[in-house]
């Protein structure tokens, strides 16, 4: 998969894609709708994750989806996203409640969307069984002119999760 951005191709990330058969999914809050856990991380809390006040920095969770979505590119579908050929449209962190240790976070990943040029994923964030965070990102396949088709293999990886 190439998921890298060049230049400045045109990603309009106030679309939101559309499933396969152009009709959006959505729940009835207009966010995608969530199809259940369909992927799992535990990611370490480190000292320097920490703001003064003794709580995980919010910017830290944009890391947390990120090494999250990796390593679901990386197990599940066999792609490292170092040498893929993508930009991210839409990053959405509703934050529910802090994390004031260092410790561990559970991190779950729902395919909510598969687009003709995109993936729509849906995050919990879980510290101590509790629900800290939930998180949406849309990843668009890109090409030296813009979006393209998302490769074969990332779409059927995809789409077996979003049916889970």
């Amino acid at each position: 998969m190439h998921l890298r951005s060049r230049g400045s191709a045109a990603v309009d990330p106030r679309r939101e894609p559309a499933s396969r058969d152009g009709r959006k999914r959505q729940s009835e809050t207009g966010r995608p709708r969530r199809t259940g856990v369909t992927f799992e991380t535990t990611i370490t809390v480190r000292y320097r994750d920490l703001d003064p006040m003794g709580h995980v920095n919010n910017a830290v969770y944009a890391t947390y989806l990120e090494t999250a979505r990796t390593a679901f590119f990386r197990e599940e579908v066999g792609i490292d996203l170092a040498s893929a050929d993508a930009a991210l449209a839409t990053l959405d962190i509703q934050f529910r409640a802090p994390i004031e240790h260092t410790g561990e976070v559970d991190v779950r990943i729902d395919v909510a969307d598969v687009g003709d040029t995109s993936l729509t994923f849906a995050y919990e964030l879980h510290a101590d069984g509790e629900l800290v965070a939930e998180a949406e990102t849309v990843m668009v396949a890109m090409g030296p002119d813009g979006p393209v088709p998302l490769p074969d293999r990332v779409r059927a990886v995809a789409e077996r999760h979003a049916a889970e």
